[in-house]
């Protein structure tokens, strides 16, 4: 069921769906609205998408944007991961693109798996690695979240036995898929 961002866990606790399974990372504040399995992916780290010639293209260190505009996605670790974010987020990766490509903003958080989907449908941005110690300091594992208090039950048991039966391989792969088969559009 197609739900806005914002909207995943209040759906999840008015029982509209039964679980979340949307690149999701448990913090403190979403583990009060919901209980979370054991990571199924891990992206190693927040990258940036920026335009590719533009000359935040050569930059290696996160502190070279400071006084940048950087944008990420409303309500997400793409939001509030650095200080610099100094532009109202957006709801949605689409917008944040548009802002790129319109020079409203120098650069959008990401994450590696949605990165290279953008970097894929808009050729003309890139995709900034920064240098080790010199980048986000950021937790970018995704979890399945289901319904608070519900670790005990059967249902959770039977999803985490699932996520517990995928190879690493596997795991590559379906997000490789998923990756080739994202939406461009909103």
């Amino acid at each position: 069921k197609k739900t806005s961002w914002d909207g995943l866990i209040p759906a999840l606790e008015g029982d509209e769906i039964d679980a979340i399974i949307a690149g999701m990372t448990k913090d403190k504040t979403r583990e009060e609205g919901a209980d979370f399995t054991t990571p199924y992916y891990d992206s190693k780290g927040m990258i940036m998408i920026v335009r590719k010639d533009g000359e935040e293209a050569g930059y290696t260190d996160i502190q070279q944007f400071s006084g940048k505009n950087v944008v990420g996605q409303k309500s997400t670790n793409y939001d509030d991961v650095i200080d610099q974010i100094n532009v109202t987020p957006k709801a949605t990766y689409p917008e944040m693109v548009l802002a790129l490509q319109q020079h409203e903003v120098d650069g959008i958080t990401a994450e590696m798996a949605v990165a290279k989907g953008v970097v894929e449908a808009n050729p003309d941005l890139t995709i900034i690695q920064f240098e080790d110690g010199h980048g986000f300091d950021c937790d970018t594992t995704v979890s399945i979240a289901l319904k608070e208090g519900s670790r005990d039950s059967e249902f959770f048991k039977k999803v985490q036995k699932a996520l517990d039966s995928i190879s690493d391989e596997e795991r590559e792969e379906m997000m490789k898929y998923a990756v080739e088969h994202q939406p461009t559009e909103d």
